[in-house]
């Protein structure tokens, strides 16, 4: 894909970045448009099904692809909701409100934001994380390194957002 989609971000999300113990599909977070992936997956002969902004497709291995198609801005906000369990997000709805327009360059500024423990993906299923994060007592192996997959995508946005910079073309041209 990435032949076809060099200048696309696509972050790897859901069950696969939470640890799930069964994965039913694998999903990522993309900036890339919904049309040119379905462009895509026809031409590999792919089921295809899309609602809204999601691109759910099928290959002949019978394998679940989900791709949440966004725009550049709305990257991160999307990929932090992927990331978290529908009770999690909720509870953090709830608690400290969300807009969904925001930018955000990483998901650790989503929890800065609200002086709060960056919480890795895994532990984004129940609102115990949340709390413990809130109260800045998380397990001190998750305190004292950082999610290594995580800091990997956030490298990869921040060496995409550099090389965009100023292009001018308004389109995105970095490779990962």
């Amino acid at each position: 894909m990435q032949k076809y989609f060099h200048s696309n971000a696509f972050l790897i999300t859901g069950d696969f970045n939470r640890h799930a113990e069964v994965i039913h599909k694998l999903e990522w977070v993309t900036d890339a448009a919904i049309n040119d992936l379905e462009t895509f997956f026809k031409v590999q002969e792919y089921d295809l099904n899309i609602t809204a902004s999601i691109l759910s497709v099928r290959g002949p291995d019978n394998v679940a692809l989900k791709f949440y198609c966004t725009t550049t801005h709305n990257l991160i906000s999307e990929f932090f909701i992927r990331n978290s369990s529908p009770e999690f997000f909720t509870a953090f709805t709830e608690k400290y409100g969300w807009n969904a327009e925001t930018y955000y360059a990483n998901e650790e500024q989503i929890f800065e934001q609200h002086q709060l423990q960056f919480i890795p993906p895994f532990l984004r299923e129940t609102t115990r994380a949340l709390l413990q994060s809130a109260t800045h007592t998380l397990p001190k192996c998750y305190r004292a390194r950082r999610y290594p997959r995580h800091n990997t995508y956030t490298q990869q946005l921040e060496r995409w957002r550099r090389h965009n910079r100023g292009n001018g073309s308004g389109r995105n041209t970095a490779r990962f």
